[in-house]
C-alpha cells in the first residue's frame, strides 16, 4: 500500500501546541460521564424462508434461505474539559453472520466474522481560532442479494449472497487561524499576522471480494486552503485513485489554485471601488492516467471576472482563458465577454453585448489536424416605451468569423413593435421584422463562397373577449435565398438550417432557397378552476427542390384543481409528414410506439389523462391513461392504464390511530393493428388490506389477478402477521400463486414462507 505523508505548516503546529496548553492534564481532560446507562448495543437478526413451484408438466422446484446475524458494539462517549475543550465519541464491536442457502440443485453455506470500530475525537479548545476533527470508522453492515426463479409464479426472493468487505474510512478537518481581525483573544496580534488554514483529508479504502460486484479500491481526497490576506485563497487539492481489481481506472488529479475562491468553493468578490467589484482566480491541474497513458493532462485555467454598476449603467465581464495539453495535442480557449445596460430614461433603455472569442486545437504529429479560429460578435438592442402603452424594440446584430473552422461576415437588423404588458388593452399585439445576411466561406479545403439572405416576419395576436375567454394567433415567415451553410457563422445562426435537407450529413450539400411557415390559432377559455386551451397549427417547408413538407397539428388541454381533485388532459392529432416526435411505451408487452421513423405513416393521435382524488386524509386515488394511434402501412394502437386507490380508516380514542388500510390496484395494457397476430393485452388487478390492532401491531393481507393474453393466466395471494417496536421486529408470511398456460397446457403451483426476527439490545 503506497502511504504519503503531509506536512502541516509551522503556524498550524504553533496552534496546536496553544490548544494543548489550553487544556488540563489527561486525568482532568476525559471526562466518561457520557451514556454510561447505554454503552452497550447488541443486534440479533434471523431470516428464514422456504420457497417451493411444482408443475404440471415440467420439473419441480425448490429454495430456501436461513441468515443469522449477530453483532455487538461498544460505545464511549463524553467530553473533553467539561465541553470547553471538545468532546470524543468511540465505539468497538464484531459482527458476525452466516448464510445456508439451497437454490434448486446448488447448496451454498458462507459465513463471516468482522470487526467494526468507529472513532471520533474533536478537539476545539475555547477562546482560540482552532478546530479538529478527526474520526476513523469501519460501520458497514452485511447487505443481501436475492435471485429469483424464473419460472415460478410468484417471486421466490431467495438471498443467494451476501456483500460485507471491509469498507475503512479515516480522515480528518482543520480550520485554525482568523479572517480580518475577526478574533479578539489574547492572540490576536500574532494570529492576525499568519494566514488562517483550512486542511480536510478523507480515504476510504474498500475490499469486498466475495459479493456479487467485487470491489477494491483506495480513494483518497486532501484539501489545503490558506486564507493569505483579505480575499486571496490558496488551494491544494489531490484526488487519488487506486483501482486494484482493474488498474485502468487509477488515476491522480492535483490542483493548485490561487484566487478569491474561499475554502468552501464559494466565489469572494473584492470592492475596488464603490462601484466595481473584482475577482479572479488561477487553476493548474493534472490528470494521470498511468496504466492508460504515459502522458498526463495539463489544465490551466485562469478567471478574471468585472461587475459594476452605477447611475443607471450596469456591466458584467466575465473572461476566461483554458489550456488543455495532453501529449502532443494542445488545446486553448478564451472568451472575453461584455454586458453592457444603460438606462437613459425611464422610458428608453439599451443594452450592448460584446464576445471575443479565440479557439485553437493543434496537434504536433498531425499538422493537418490543426484548426484555428477567431469570433467577434456584437449586438444592441434600444427598448422604446417602456412607459406607453405602446413599445418599439430596434436590434442589430454583427459576427466576424475566421479560422479553418470557416470564415464568415454576417449581420441582422431587425425590429419588434408590441404592445406593452403593464397596460391593460382590449388586444395585445406584436409586429416583429428581421433580415439577415450571412456571407463566407465554409469549413473544408475546396469549400466555395456562399451567401445567403433570410427575412423573418412574426405576426402575433390576442384579444380577451370576456373574462373567461381569450383567443388568438400567430403567423411566421421565414424566407432564405441563396446558399447557406451553417460553419460561416457561430452565434448568429439563421432560422433556416441545413438540417432541413434530406441529406444533412452531406458536406456538400447546402440551403438554397427555403420557404417556411408557422400558423397557429389558440382558444383559452378558464373559469373557476377549469382551464381548457383549443390549438390549431400548421406548418409548411419547402427547401430547394425537395418535395414540400405540411404539417396539421391539433390540440386540445384541459387543466382542472381544486382542493381535493385534480385532473390534466391532453388530445394531440397530428396530420402531415410528422415534423413532431412524441411516443410512449407498454413496458409489460414490451412494445413502445412513436410517431417518428415509421414507414408510410402520416397521422398519429395521442390522448393522455392523469387525475388525483384526495379529499380527505383518508382516501388517495390516482389514475393514468395514455393512448395512442398510428396510421400508415403498419397501423397500431397502443393502451395503457395505470389506476391506484387507497383508503385509511382511523380511530380517535384521545389521539388519531390509523386502524385499518384497505388497497387496490389495477393495471391494464392492449396493443392491436391491422396485422394478424399483433393483438396483445396484458391485466392486473390487486386487492390489499392492512389491520393495526395495536399501534406497534399489523395483519396484511393481498388478492391479485394477472393475465397475459392469449393464454397465461396467474391467481396469488399472501398473509402476513408482525410486530414492529423501534427495537424488536417480527414478521411472518406466506404466499400462494398459481398459472396457467392454455397454450401448452401446464400448470404451476407456487408456495413461499418467510419469517424474519429483528432484535436491538
Amino acid at each position: 500500500m503506497l502511504v504519503r505523508f503531509f506536512h502541516i505548516p509551522a503556524a498550524c503546529l504553533l496552534l496546536v501546541l496553544m490548544s494543548l496548553t489550553a487544556v488540563p492534564r489527561p486525568a482532568q481532560a476525559l471526562d466518561f460521564r457520557g451514556n454510561q446507562r447505554k454503552p452497550l448495543s447488541l443486534e440479533v437478526e434471523w431470516r428464514f424462508a422456504d420457497y417451493s413451484s411444482e408443475s404440471s408438466i415440467g420439473e419441480d422446484f425448490e429454495a430456501s434461505h436461513f441468515v443469522q446475524k449477530y453483532s455487538a458494539v461498544y460505545k464511549l462517549a463524553g467530553n473533553l474539559y467539561n465541553g470547553k475543550g471538545g468532546s470524543y465519541n468511540l465505539g468497538l464491536g464484531f459482527e458476525w453472520w452466516s448464510l445456508d442457502t439451497t437454490f434448486g440443485d446448488v447448496d451454498l453455506s458462507l459465513s463471516n466474522f468482522k470487526p467494526l470500530y468507529n472513532g471520533e475525537v474533536l478537539l476545539a479548545p475555547g477562546g482560540l481560532p482552532f478546530r479538529l476533527h478527526l474520526f476513523a470508522y469501519d460501520r458497514e453492515s452485511a447487505s443481501y442479494y436475492v435471485s429469483d426463479y424464473r419460472r415460478g409464479v410468484l417471486n421466490s426472493n431467495i438471498i443467494t449472497d451476501v456483500s460485507n468487505g471491509e469498507h475503512h474510512t479515516l480522515g480528518g478537518t482543520l480550520i485554525a487561524g482568523i479572517r480580518n481581525g475577526s478574533y479578539a483573544g489574547q492572540y490576536r496580534e500574532y494570529l492576525s499576522q499568519v494566514p488562517k488554514l483550512y486542511v480536510d483529508f478523507r480515504q476510504d479504502l474498500v475490499r469486498d471480494l466475495e459479493g456479487r460486484t467485487p470491489e477494491h479500491y483506495l480513494d483518497r481526497n486532501l484539501a489545503f486552503v490558506s486564507l493569505n490576506k483579505k480575499d486571496n485563497w490558496f488551494h491544494y487539492r489531490l484526488h487519488d485513485y487506486q483501482d486494484y481489481i482493474d488498474n485502468r481506472n487509477s488515476f491522480t488529479e492535483k490542483t493548485f489554485l490561487l484566487g478569491t475562491i474561499d475554502h468552501l468553493d464559494y466565489r469572494q468578490w473584492i470592492w475596488l471601488t464603490n462601484w466595481v467589484k473584482l475577482s479572479t482566480d488561477g487553476s493548474f491541474t493534472t490528470i494521470d492516467h498511468p496504466n492508460r497513458s504515459s502522458d498526463p493532462e495539463e489544465i490551466f485555467d485562469f478567471n478574471l471576472f468585472f461587475n459594476g454598476k452605477k447611475n443607471g449603467t450596469s456591466f458584467s465581464n466575465p473572461s476566461t482563458f483554458s489550456r488543455v495539453r495532453q501529449g502532443g495535442r494542445l488545446e486553448k480557449d478564451l472568451s472575453v465577454p461584455v454586458f453592457l445596460t444603460q438606462s437613459i430614461s425611464p422610458d428608453r433603455q439599451a443594452y450592448v453585448q460584446m464576445l471575443l472569442e479565440r479557439e485553437e486545437d493543434t496537434f504536433a504529429d498531425f499538422p493537418a489536424g490543426n484548426t484555428a479560429s477567431d469570433d467577434v460578435y456584437l449586438s444592441g438592442k434600444l427598448a422604446t416605451g417602456m412607459t406607453r402603452p405602446l413599445r418599439f424594440d430596434p436590434q442589430l446584430e454583427v459576427e466576424f468569423k475566421e479560422g479553418t473552422l470557416g470564415r464568415g461576415r454576417n449581420a441582422r437588423v431587425g425590429a419588434e413593435f408590441y404592445t406593452n404588458a403593464r397596460y391593460r388593452t382590449d388586444i395585445d399585439w406584436l409586429l416583429a421584422y428581421s433580415l439577415g445576411s450571412y456571407q463566407g466561406t465554409p469549413e473544408g479545403e475546396d469549400a466555395q463562397d456562399v451567401s445567403f439572405l433570410e427575412q423573418v416576419a412574426e405576426v402575433t395576436a390576442s384579444r380577451q373577449l370576456d373574462p373567461a375567454l381569450r383567443v388568438g394567433g400567430k403567423q411566421k415567415v421565414v424566407l432564405g435565398k441563396g446558399e447557406l451553410n451553417n460553419t460561416v457563422s457561430k452565434h448568429l445562426q439563421p432560422e433556416s438550417s441545413d438540417s432541413w435537407l434530406d441529406d444533412g450529413n452531406d458536406p456538400d450539400s447546402s440551403v438554397t432557397d427555403t420557404l417556411r411557415t408557422l400558423t397557429e390559432l389558440f382558444l383559452d377559455h378558464r373559469r373557476g378552476r377549469l382551464a381548457n386551451r383549443l390549438l390549431v397549427k400548421y406548418e409548411y417547408l419547402k427547401v430547394n427542390d425537395q418535395d414540400e413538407q405540411k404539417n396539421w397539428e391539433l390540440a386540445h388541454r384541459l387543466n382542472y384543481a381544486n382542493s381535493g381533485f385534480r385532473l390534466k388532459m391532453i388530445n394531440e392529432l397530428e396530420i402531415g409528414d410528422q415534423l413532431g416526435e412524441r411516443s410512449f411505451s407498454a413496458p409489460r408487452l414490451g412494445e413502445s410506439l412513436s410517431s417518428t421513423g415509421s414507414t408510410g405513416s402520416d397521422m398519429t393521435f395521442e390522448h393522455e389523462t392523469y387525475a388525483v382524488y384526495t379529499p380527505n386524509q383518508n382516501w388517495n386515488v390516482d389514475g393514468l391513461l395514455n393512448y395512442m394511434w398510428r396510421d400508415g402501412d403498419r397501423e397500431r394502437n397502443l393502451l395503457s392504464l395505470r389506476q391506484k386507490a387507497k383508503y385509511n380508516f382511523y380511530h380517535t380514542n384521545g389521539r388519531k390511530r390509523r386502524w385499518l388500510e384497505l388497497e387496490q390496484a389495477f393495471d391494464y395494457e392492449r396493443s392491436w393493428g391491422d396485422e394478424a397476430g399483433l393483438e396483445r393485452t396484458y391485466g392486473n388487478f390487486t386487492l390489499g388490506s392492512r389491520f393495526y390492532p395495536t399501534s406497534n401491531t399489523y395483519l396484511r393481507g393481498y388478492v391479485g389477478y394477472e393475465w397475459y393474453d392469449p393464454a397465461v393466466t396467474y391467481v396469488t395471494y399472501g398473509l402476513g402477521i408482525g410486530i414492529d417496536f423501534p427495537l424488536f421486529k417480527v414478521e411472518a408470511s406466506y404466499e400462494h400463486g398459481t398459472g396457467d398456460f392454455d397454450d401448452t397446457g401446464e400448470n404451476i403451483v407456487d408456495h413461499r414462507w418467510e419469517l424474519n426476527i429483528k432484535k436491538l439490545i
